[in-house]
């Protein structure tokens, strides 16, 4: 025999079932496991989803009893959820690109032009400032 142990996505075997009974397991009070005959039986008591465990040939498997309906349904909610979340990030990663493609403002092309200018003067000033001290050098 195998003890189960109960986690939020599933069962992992750990070692040896019990052998009695209703056993309550972790997550708080979430999961309720009843032995059967060929198996166990898990109810999410917040859901009330019904999940149907046998063993065979020394493996565990397990199926909902949610018909495909319910299921496809959870699963249509999230994809949609999910596709709202991707065409966001779309937009916004579009928008980003429309923003770098765009030219800059006539303000902005100024500013960086003045920018530009103070650079190369205080550079030419510097350049004139080391020439005159090696022609002073030179002359001594």
């Amino acid at each position: 025999m195998r003890n189960l142990l109960m986690t939020g996505s599933g069962i992992v075997v750990v070692a040896g079932l019990l052998a009695t009974g209703t056993v309550a397991w972790s997550a708080p009070d979430r999961y309720v496991m009843d032995r059967t005959e060929d198996g166990w039986v898990r109810m999410d008591s917040q859901t009330g989803e019904i999940t149907v465990c046998r063993q065979a040939k020394g493996k565990l498997s397990c199926a909902t009893d949610r018909p495909d309906d319910q299921i496809a349904n959870g699963s249509q909610t999230r994809i949609d959820r999910l596709e709202k979340r991707v065409a966001a990030l779309e937009r916004q990663l579009k928008k980003r690109d429309d923003e770098k493609e765009a030219l800059p403002s006539e303000a902005e092309f100024d500013q960086a032009l003045g920018y530009m200018r103070r650079f190369f003067d205080a550079f030419r000033d510097m350049v004139r400032e080391f020439q005159a001290e090696e022609k002073t050098g030179e002359a001594l």
